[in-house]
Order: structure tokens, then C-alpha cells, then sequence
């Protein structure tokens, strides 16, 4: 590329790249049930566990997990306040 292009790209791409390192969290992560947190545990797990593949799985199989968790919470809390009536 040349000189003048290329430093005009660069000076377009860092500040996009680095908006949507924020922006895309929060726009994904606003119709999830699962906490973020969770997510990026399952983010990270994953890829420590299953490497690549793991960005993938990671997060699904513990939201699924987190989803259960909090499931049965409620239904515990839901029998525990049907046993007081």
C-alpha cells in the first residue's frame, strides 16, 4: 500500500477496532439472562480447555449451566414458601 493510504487506514481502524472491543460486549450481552461475567468465565474456560473450538462451547455450556442454577434456585424458593402456607 502505499505510504498516505496506509496511515490513513491505520488511523481509521484503531479507533473502530478498539470502539468495538467495547461496544460489542454490551450490545450481545443485552438480551442474555447470563451475567457477563459468567459468560467470559465460560469464554476463557473454554479456550483453556477446548482451545479454539472452546470460544464456542465454553460460554454455551456454562450458560446452560447458569440457566439451571437459577432454575432450580427459584424452584427451590417457590417449594420452601409453599411449605409455609
Amino acid at each position: 500500500m502505499e505510504t498516505t493510504a496506509a496511515l490513513l487506514f491505520t488511523a481509521y481502524i484503531v479507533p473502530v477496532s478498539l470502539l468495538d472491543n467495547v461496544l460489542r460486549p454490551i450490545v450481545m450481552g443485552r438480551g442474555l439472562g447470563t451475567p457477563m461475567p459468567v459468560a467470559f468465565a465460560g469464554l476463557i474456560g473454554g479456550v483453556l480447555t477446548y482451545g479454539v473450538i472452546g470460544v464456542f462451547i465454553g460460554p454455551v455450556v456454562l450458560a446452560i449451566a447458569w440457566g439451571l442454577l437459577v432454575a432450580w434456585i427459584n424452584d427451590a424458593e417457590r417449594a420452601g414458601s409453599a411449605e409455609g402456607l
